[in-house]
C-alpha cells in the first residue's frame, strides 16, 4: 500500500522460480545499486499504482523481460543497465494508465525488442542508449504514446524505432544509426510525431513508412544511409516537410507500390540516385 516505502540497496538478487524484485499497490520502494539477475520471471515487476524508483541497478539476463512495467504503475528508471538476453524485452510497458519515466538507462542485448510500449501505455523515455536488441531498439504499438527523446538508439538486428498497430507517441532530438534495417519503420496505422531526429548510418535505410502508415516527419537530418533516406510504400500517407535529406547511397526520397502523403518545403540533396523518385 502507499504506506510501504522501504530502501532495496546493494543486494545480488537471483535465479529464484519467480521475479526478482515486485512491488505494487501503490507502494513507493527506492530500488539503488542491486544487482538482479536469472529470475523465471521479469527482474523487476512494477505494477498497480506503484511510484518506485529504480536508480543504478543491473538487471541482467532472465527467461522474461528485464523489468515489467504496467496496470498504472508511475514509476522511474534511472541510471541503470538492462543487459544481457532477456527472451522478452528489456522494459515492457503496456497498460492505458501506466506512464514511467525512463532516464539515462542502457538497455541492450535482449531477444526481442530494448522497450516495447503497448496496451495504451504512456510514458517518457529520455537520454537513454538503446543498442544491439535482436529486434527493434524501440517498439511503440497498440494505441501506446509515449515521448522518445534525446536518446542515442542503435545497432540492432532489426530497426532502431518501429511505430505500428495504431501506435503513436513522439519521438524527437534522438540519434539514430547503425540498424540493421531502417532508422524508424512506421506500419499499420502507425501515427507518430517524428521531429529533429538525426537519421543516420550505412548499415540502414533512414525512414520507412508503409501499410498505411500516417506519420509527420519534419525537421530531421537523414543522412547518409545505406537504403532511400525515406521510403514510401503500401497506401501510407505521411507528412513529410522541412528536413534535410542527403548524402545517401540510394534516393533521397523513394516512393513506389502505392506510398502516398505529402512531401513539401525538404532539402534534399547530395543522394547517388535520384533526389525523389
Amino acid at each position: 500500500d502507499p504506506s510501504t516505502h522501504p530502501v532495496i540497496e546493494g543486494n545480488t538478487i537471483g535465479e529464484s522460480r519467480a521475479g526478482g524484485i515486485l512491488t505494487f499497490r501503490g507502494a513507493s520502494a527506492l530500488v539503488r545499486n542491486n544487482t538482479v539477475r536469472a529470475t523465471a520471471a521479469a527482474n523487476v515487476r512494477l505494477a498497480d499504482g506503484t511510484t518506485a524508483r529504480l536508480e543504478g541497478n543491473t538487471i541482467r539476463d532472465g527467461d522474461d523481460c528485464g523489468v515489467a512495467v504496467c496496470s498504472g504503475a508511475r514509476c522511474v528508471l534511472a541510471d541503470n543497465t538492462i543487459c544481457g538476453h532477456h527472451k522478452k524485452a528489456g522494459v515492457l510497458v503496456y497498460g492505458a494508465q501506466t506512464a514511467p519515466t525512463l532516464l539515462r538507462n542502457v538497455i541492450e542485448g535482449s531477444d526481442q525488442a530494448g522497450v516495447y510500449f503497448y496496451a495504451g501505455a504512456q510514458g517518457v523515455v529520455e537520454d537513454c542508449e538503446l543498442r544491439a536488441n535482436k529486434g527493434p531498439n524501440v517498439i511503440i504499438a497498440e494505441g501506446s504514446h509515449p515521448l522518445v527523446s534525446k536518446c542515442t538508439i542503435h545497432s540492432s538486428d532489426d530497426a532502431g524505432v518501429l511505430v505500428h498497430q495504431d501506435g503513436k507517441g513522439t519521438l524527437e532530438q534522438n540519434n539514430v544509426y547503425n540498424n540493421r534495417t531502417f532508422g524508424v519503420v512506421v506500419l499499420t496505422g502507425g501515427c507518430s510525431l517524428i521531429r529533429a531526429n538525426w537519421l543516420h548510418g550505412r548499415r540502414q535505410g533512414g525512414l520507412l513508412v508503409d501499410e498505411g502508415g500516417a506519420c509527420e516527419v519534419r525537421e530531421n537530418k537523414i543522412e547518409g544511409n545505406s537504403k532511400a533516406g525515406v521510403t514510401l510504400r503500401g497506401a501510407c500517407q505521411p507528412h513529410i516537410h522541412h528536413n534535410q535529406i542527403y548524402d545517401g547511397r540510394d534516393s533521397g526520397i523513394h516512393a513506389l507500390e502505392g506510398g502516398g502523403g505529402t512531401i513539401e518545403l525538404n532539402d534534399v540533396y547530395g543522394n547517388e540516385r535520384a533526389g525523389i523518385g
